[in-house]
């Protein structure tokens, strides 16, 4: 079929350089159309739609998710060519990918997505949102074929059988980030290019599968993990995180930058944790977008994961390397420790102890984020002591030496059990770890 041969050719498309389109950051109506995605998303928009197509519909075959994909493959074609093609070109993309599955005749009916249908955004977003189900038991569990088969039907049909292996994942997984699946696809193919090779095939899918679904695994229980910070400590604490991560990723940035990033990240984290996986795409999307046409005052240590496709750069910033510290960078910095202080703590706490934190990361980039958590948190108790005496200054420089003690002494304590974790591996590790439990406790 057409839609299936279309969908397929995502899988034989090889890596581009990404083009970099300036736009103002967060400019609400234009980040999201139709025709300024496709554009941000390039090569990969077919795989990312099928992504998100399959995890809103998940009863749907594969033919019938490769047909709305490939009407919405047809209509990016028209947007990118004609500037004038559709008014659909400037339609926010939530609107046409939802618009797509609804006038897809029977199909809305077929799968009891009527009532949503009959809704206007935003309501009938949030109502295919509730619709997603990952109850075990929902989608029948995938079954492996035999070693044989799947490589020479992988051999024969490669681009088709990745195409389905991804329905297949994405379906399964409807609140996963679709470029964690994305890459898990990926991670298979390169299993099936070793165990093809293999005389036993079945026995080399046993040893090398298992890491492809740990690592996918890993990934998604990472991102339900910082929906149950947001859950439980809610988003001033996750916002608060973030400052400590993002001050020593990009140490030249400046504060207000820095605050944006975090408050745009946990904004991004509260679609993600409600399922809307389309929203968090297109979110992050524009979160990069501006790191990477802000490079030089953000970064430089970025370029390398800007150069690459849309699905790849998340992954690749959040493990980029830590920029180098601004050369005129004062190392100590008296405006915290001084008594106009104070009245910012009364007035302005939250925004106080994230400068405090942004100030300290970014002249130190060994501290690991729990390290600088702790230090903010003691410099908190250490203002609510200070600011009640009728000398805060001396209070002050008394405290200012205890919070470089305690971050010195957290931070020797953590190499110290690195240093054991290297020499005595895991089994040694625990032991020792018990041992100094048991001696504490006598």
């Amino acid at each position: 079929m057409k839609w299936v041969t279309l969908i397929s050719c995502l899988f034989l498309i090889s890596s581009a350089e990404s083009k970099q389109l300036p736009r103002r950051y967060r400019d609400v109506g234009h980040h999201d159309t139709f025709r300024h995605f496709i554009k941000i998303a390039e090569g990969q928009f077919p795989g990312i739609i099928i992504g998100l197509l399959s995890q809103n519909l998940q009863r749907a075959s594969y033919d019938e998710v490769a047909k709305l994909n490939d009407n919405l493959v047809q209509l990016a074609k028209k947007c990118s060519s004609d500037d004038q093609a559709t008014p659909d070109c400037e339609k926010p993309l939530r609107t046409v990918f939802l618009d797509e599955i609804c006038h897809e005749e029977g199909l809305a009916e077929k799968y009891v997505f009527t009532e949503c249908c009959g809704k206007v955004d935003p309501e009938r977003n949030d109502c295919f949102l509730t619709h997603k189900n990952e109850t075990s038991g929902f989608i029948p569990p995938f079954v492996m074929p035999d070693g044989e088969n799947v490589c020479k039907v992988y051999q024969d049909t490669r681009a088709e059988f990745l195409a389905n292996y991804y329905y297949e994942l994405s379906r399964r997984h409807p609140f996963a980030n679709v470029a964690v699946l994305y890459k898990t696809v990926k991670e298979f193919e390169k299993v099936l290019q070793t165990c093809c090779l293999e005389t036993d095939k079945d026995a080399c899918f046993r040893e090398k599968l298992p890491a492809v679904r740990e690592q996918k695994n890993y990934a998604i229980g990472l991102q339900k993990h910082t929906c149950s910070i947001l859950k439980e400590f809610g988003k001033r604490s996750l916002r608060f995180q973030e400052v400590a991560d993002l001050s020593r990723k990009f140490p030249k940035a400046d504060f207000p930058i820095i605050l944006k990033f975090a408050g745009d990240i946990v904004h991004i984290q509260e679609e993600f944790c409600k399922g809307d996986t389309l929203e968090y795409v297109l979110d992050v999307a524009d979160l990069i977008e501006y790191i990477c046409t802000h490079q030089d005052t953000i970064s430089t240590k970025v370029k390398d994961c800007c150069d690459r496709e849309l699905l790849d750069r998340e992954e690749c910033l959040v493990n980029a390397e830590n920029d180098d510290k601004p050369a005129d960078l004062p190392s100590t910095f008296k405006e915290f420790v001084v008594k106009e202080v104070c009245q910012n703590f009364t007035e302005n706490k939250a925004t106080l102890l994230e400068k405090f934190v942004y100030e300290t990361g970014r002249r130190n980039p060994e501290f690991s984020k729990q390290l600088l958590l702790r230090v903010g948190s003691k410099y908190e108790g250490l203002l609510g002591k200070c600011c009640e005496t009728e000398h805060p200054e001396e209070c002050f420089h008394q405290g200012e030496g205890e919070l470089r003690q305690h971050a010195d002494n957290t931070l020797e304590t953590f190499k110290m059990r690195c240093n054991l974790y290297e020499k005595a591996g895991d089994h040694g590790f625990q032991n020792e770890y018990a041992l100094s439990f048991s001696y504490y406790s006598l």
